[in-house]
């Protein structure tokens, strides 16, 4: 059984195999049962061994993925603070036309 859970884990590969196509969420449910199965000792040495390098390289890919979402965010807001303070000075510049009755 835990040979099965351990093939949903860590793919057909080795640890450092190309992780591009893997989401945060996939890559930490793939760390979280490694830790588990490490933890529980439900896996032998070499295994343990096998999984916890697969586990380093997980979480360094996360990581990668943290970073870079956390730079989108950044960027983003940049964009709309630098757009905010655009549009606020083209309203403040721009005349205003007074109705006189």
């Amino acid at each position: 059984m835990a040979k099965q859970s351990q093939s949903k884990a860590a793919p057909s590969g080795d640890a450092s195999e190309d992780l591009s196509a893997l989401t945060y969420e996939a890559a930490l449910l793939q760390l979280e049962t490694l830790l588990e199965q490490i933890e529980q000792g439900s896996i032998g040495l070499a295994e343990s061994l096998d999984a916890h390098a697969r586990a380093e390289v997980l979480l360094k890919h996360c990581r990668e993925l943290l970073d870079r979402s956390e730079l989108r965010v950044r960027n983003t807001t940049a964009a709309l603070e630098a757009e905010s303070l655009r549009v606020g000075a083209a309203s403040s510049s721009s005349p205003r036309t007074e109705s006189r009755d």
